[in-house]
Parts: structure tokens; sequence; C-alpha cells
């Protein structure tokens, strides 16, 4: 593993930085250097260097817990604990340039001020050579720690790169692809470039088509995060069958270790599926790696090389899981997943675990527990299918909906909590959004018939809250009603605005896209307030006729960036140069909402076939072609990268 030094002026015991810890509290707004070998910042023995960014990250959500003198006068002391020792927490924070609190914040500080000192080697030879040192492709343990920078972005949202993944439609718009950053420097053109994109094909694999792609040299453009060769390039790809030729299909979204080296997903083969972890390559392996599930190697008792190495397992009951994505808690690491009979599955030892940031070699391989049945019968011997799982740090549950409309808690000695039948049809079919900040998880239901005005004549789109701190049994939460819903279309996840992460969760705004069963898939303000019961606003009608969106993503970058997409009858005028809008396939569209001037005009859209999966956000950095938007089209199985602003 790679030193971690520092400039001379900051070459100084990590101690000394203590007095800057308040100073750096504030959000980093410089711009970043060739910043090759700042310190990670550890939680617990978990070193944060790069940054990844998978669906769990839009599901896991921290507003602000104070400080700990606030969270013991408030009686709240152990939460704040557990929250704060939390490396998702850790990651978040980083991520949106907000301040660390509790024991992270030390190095958390000690880092911002390295980065800080750096700043006079940007352009320097020395500078870009130490860019180079760090940018070596040993995926996580080597590479450098990422920092933020929140340029001013342009209106328009502008198509970098398409890459077609095989012959076929692609999945389900609540299925994301996944991104893991090394460092946003300036001058860091060769770790820029291996950032990485990981990306589901949805379709059947063969020996010529894989389940599961990743590209890097990802960004286009000029300068010094131009990657020169065709972008993007294959990293890795590989095929999974049982081990008689029998291939299946990845329908659900890839989580990724906290180093970046490893990912986990599911793979549905017949009528099972599978876990499956590979180990990245320390180069680019572009050959298809067809890997037979009987003949395995167990990660955890491997090295990177040359090409990436897979370990998978059948679930041991053999049920199938085509809709529920894996959840990993990073800080037991622990992997909890769905399957489509009802049973929530947990396993151990699911990546590599780190001692003094350097990957342990000798450990068991994944493990799986006794699956856990939800407990809500289907009237036919069995349980009602899952949606993906959300662990909750503050209660230490697994929040999970199922497809008939109920909200489960389980918990770690696999004893089941069911809230009343919220709804039927669709019913949950998106993870919940869990806050373990303010102790609150949030549901959102296709069909509900459960709120007022909602019957089974008149179903609605609606989000419930529930408390994590106390039973859901037979309780409705507090629910806010966002338009009509239908069995014809998905209500998925909203997303909160950077006002509520910066406050206390009493603050700020969730934003849904609702009415899905009505005349125009609607996007709707729900005002957030102590009691779920603030105001309801529609702010713009996305769609011409009865259409889904895809679910919400967030970005504070400079100004605070919503996107959303929709698969047909696109009815906004953008104020960008591109613009999208028309009548069927026509319409199908991306569009980005800039918070800060409008919620009813977006500011700009572009044409996606058949609309998109979940939507990932990479960088928040002042360079050239490097701060991007990621997801798959539903019409084609295409890869695309697309830039968040006029870059």
């Amino acid at each position: 593993m790679m030193s971690s030094v520092l400039p001379p002026r900051a070459q100084s015991s990590r101690s000394q930085w203590l007095t800057f810890a308040l100073a750096l509290a504030a959000p980093i707004a410089f711009t970043l250097p060739a910043l090759a070998q700042a310190p990670a910042v550890r939680v617990g023995g978990i070193e944060v260097k790069g940054i990844p960014d998978d669906w769990t990250n839009h599901r896991v959500v921290f507003s602000d817990p104070g400080t700990e003198q606030q969270a013991i006068s408030a009686g709240r002391h152990e939460q704040w604990q557990k929250i704060v020792n939390d490396p998702r927490y850790v990651l978040q924070q980083i991520r949106r340039s907000l301040p660390v609190q509790g024991p992270a914040a030390v190095d958390a500080a000690y880092r911002a001020r390295a980065i800080s000192e750096a700043a006079g080697s940007e352009g320097t030879a020395s500078g870009q050579q130490d860019s180079i040192d760090m940018g070596q492709r040993f995926r996580g343990v080597n590479g450098p720690p990422l920092s933020r920078k929140k340029p001013v972005l342009g209106p328009a949202l502008h198509n970098d790169w398409s890459v077609s993944m095989g012959t076929g439609t692609s999945g389900t718009a609540d299925v994301f692809p996944a991104k893991f950053g090394f460092a946003q420097a300036s001058n860091n053109t060769t770790a820029a470039c291996s950032d990485y994109a990981v990306f589901p094909t949805t379709v059947a694999g063969s020996t010529t088509v894989p389940n599961i792609i990743a590209y890097d040299n990802l960004y286009a453009g000029t300068g010094t995060l131009d990657c020169t060769s065709a972008d993007p390039s294959t990293f890795w790809q590989v095929s999974v069958h049982t081990g008689t030729a029998t291939y299946g299909s990845v329908t659900t979204s890839p989580v990724l270790s906290i180093d970046g080296s490893e990912v986990a997903f599911i793979e549905s083969i017949g009528t099972s599926a599978y876990l499956v972890v590979v180990l990245m390559p320390n180069a680019a392996d572009a050959t298809i790696d067809p890997v037979a599930c009987a003949t395995t190697t167990n990660v955890n008792n491997t090295s990177q090389g040359s090409s990436p190495v897979v370990w998978c397992k059948e679930f041991a009951d053999t049920n199938n899981d085509t809709a529920s994505s894996p959840f990993v808690n990073y800080a037991t690491n622990t992997l909890y997943v769905g399957d489509s009979s009802g049973y929530l599955h947990t396993f151990t030892n699911i990546f590599h675990t780190y001692g003094t940031g350097a990957p342990q070699t000798n450990m068991t391989a994944p493990t799986e527990g006794t699956a856990v049945a939800t407990g809500e019968s289907n009237g036919f011997g069995g349980y009602y299918g899952l949606s993906s799982p959300v662990y909750d740090v503050s209660s230490g549950l697994v929040f999970v909906g199922d497809t008939e409309g109920y909200l489960h808690s389980v918990n770690s000695s696999g004893t089941v909590v069911n809230s009343s039948r919220l709804g039927h049809g669709n019913g949950i079919t998106d993870a919940p959004i869990v806050d373990p900040s303010t102790s609150k998880v949030y549901a959102f239901v296709a069909e509900d018939e459960s709120s007022t005005g909602c019957t089974g004549a008149t179903h609605c789109n609606a989000v419930h809250q529930f408390t994590t701190t106390s039973s859901i049994t037979g309780s409705a939460g507090n629910p806010a009603v966002v338009g009509t819903g239908t069995g014809a279309s998905e209500f998925y996840a909203g997303a909160f605005d950077n006002t509520y992460y910066s406050g206390s969760g009493t603050t700020g705004n969730l934003y849904v896209c609702g009415n899905v069963g009505g005349t125009g898939a609607t996007l709707y303000q729900i005002a957030m307030n102590a009691g779920f019961t603030g105001t309801i606003t529609a702010k713009a009608t996305i769609t011409s006729a009865t259409e889904a969106c895809s679910p919400i993503t967030e970005v504070d970058n400079t100004d605070d960036y919503l996107f959303l997409s929709v698969p047909a009858n696109g009815n906004l005028t953008a104020t960008g140069s591109n613009g999208c809008k028309g009548t069927g396939g026509a319409g199908a569209c991306v569009y980005s909402f800039d918070l800060t001037t409008s919620t009813t005009v977006p500011v700009d859209g572009v044409s996606a076939t058949g609309g998109t999966s979940g939507i990932i956000i990479d960088n928040i950095v002042n360079n050239t072609g490097a701060s991007q938007i990621y997801y798959e089209t539903l019409g084609a199985t295409d890869a695309v990268q697309v830039s968040q602003g006029s870059l």
C-alpha cells in the first residue's frame, strides 16, 4: 500500500489539525489541484478513499445529526454515535461537501487541510507526476482519496457517449448502474481515467454476451481529464452460468465495496437466484469471461490479478429474485437481499475486510444465513415478492416492501413486523428511503387504498412516513397523497433537496413524481416538517398521457439539481439548448430541474429511447468533461453518459 506523503507544508502530525476541525466544517469551495496523496478518512476500522455511488446511496440519507453536545442534550447520544460511526454517513458528507461529525471529523479536517496545502502544486511537473503515481490501477486500496469542488454548471444537458451492451431491451427504471471515483483533482489524469461505471446488461448472458460490464476511460472532452482513448473503454465483463452452460440475466442493481475493488449482484438463472461477487482486475481485461458457479473461487482468499475473479452461490432455498437489489452494511460486511417468494436473505463476509487499509486474504467465502419469511401470505402457500431492502443503522432494522403494499421491518433475530396493507397491485416495488438521523422511513406506494380519498375505485400514489423506533405493526404511518395511481404504472422513490440534508430533517422538501395513473405524470413537492404534514404542491406536469417516471436523483452542484426520465409523451419545454418533448416514443426524455431557479420548468432535456434506468451521479468537480450522470436506456440495452451541465 502506498504511504500517505503530503506536500511539505502538510507533513505535520494529524493532531496539529484538530484546531482546524471547526474552521473547516463549512463546505470546501476551491479548485482542486493535483491532490495525489492526501490521507484517507478512517471510520472505525474502515478507510474511506474513493467514493462508491450505487442505488443504496439514494435510499439511505442522513439529515444533519448535530454536534455531540446537541445529541447529549436531546437524549439521543447513543443514536448519534451509531450515525457518525457509520461509513455511509461519512461518505455522504464527503460527497455533498457537508461537515463530518464524530471521530471521523478529525481525519476529514486533516484531509481537507491537506487539499488546501496541495493547491500550489497545480500545473507543476511534480504535481502532475504525483497524479500519475497515485493513479495506479490497483482499485480502491491504492486509489487516491476523493475531494469535492462545486463548479458553476451551465443549463444544458449534453449526451457524451452511448454504448450498446447487446441485443434486446433493458430492464426497469429502478435498476441503477454503479460508479466509483478515485479522485477529481484537476491534474489527476491517470486516476480520473481509472474511474469506472458498472452496468448490468439485463439480458441473458452467453459466451459472447456478458451479464454485467464495467467501463473506464469515462471522460470525454479536452484538457487534463480527456482520457484520449475511445470513450469509454471496457474495463471487464463477465457472464455467469450454472456449470451446465445455462446462463441467466442480471435484472437488479449491483452494489460496490467501499474501496471499489469488488462488486456484488444477483443473477437470475432459470428459477433460482445466485449471489455473485466479482473481484475486479488490476488492469483492463476486455475479454468476456464465462464463469461456472460450480467452480468459482473464494474471492475473500484471493488477490487481484489481470482478470476478474468471480464467486457465486445459489440461494439456499433455490428461490428466484428478479426485483430485489442487494444492500450492503459496510460496517458489518453484511449483505441483505429479498426474493420473489417473500424471503429476506442475509450473507456475511461479503467483501474483503481491511486491517490497516490492506485487504485481508485469509477470510472465508461469503456465507448465507437462514432466510426469513416476511409473514404476509399470498393465499397460494407463499408470500408476496419483495422489493429492495434498506438497513437502518439507528434501529438495527432492515426495512423492505412487497408487491401487495406491505412494509416489513426485520431485526437481527429474524423477527418480522408488518405494517397495515397500504395498497395492492404494484404495491411497494421500489426500496424505501431511510433517514437514521430522524428515525424515519418512507415507503412509496403505487396503488394506495388506505389513505383519505383513496379507495378501490380511486387508487392513489402516496408516500407513507413511519418512525423506525416505533413498531409499525398494523400501522399506515403518516401518508402524503400525490395524485392517482394505477396497476399499470410503477411509483418510484423520490429525493430530498439539499436544504433537507443541511438541516435537522424538518426543513427542505421531498420531491416525487406522482399521478402516474392520471392524465400526466407530475412532479410534486412535499414540504418537510415534524409531522410530515407539510404543503403538497404540484410543480410540473411532465407527460401528456399516463406514464411513470424513473426514480428521482438529486445532486447539489452549486445549484441543487433533480434528474428524472419518462418513457414516452414528455410534455415539457426546457429553457436549455437541447430540450425534449413529443408524443409517444418521441417524448422519451431525461429532464433536469434546477431547484434554485425553478421547479416548474426543466433547465433541459435529452432524448432517451424508452426512458431510463435509475440515474447515478458521479463527480462534483471543476473539470471539463468530469461532472456526469449515468443510466441505461430501457428501449435498447445502451449504457449512457450525459454531462450534468454545459461542459
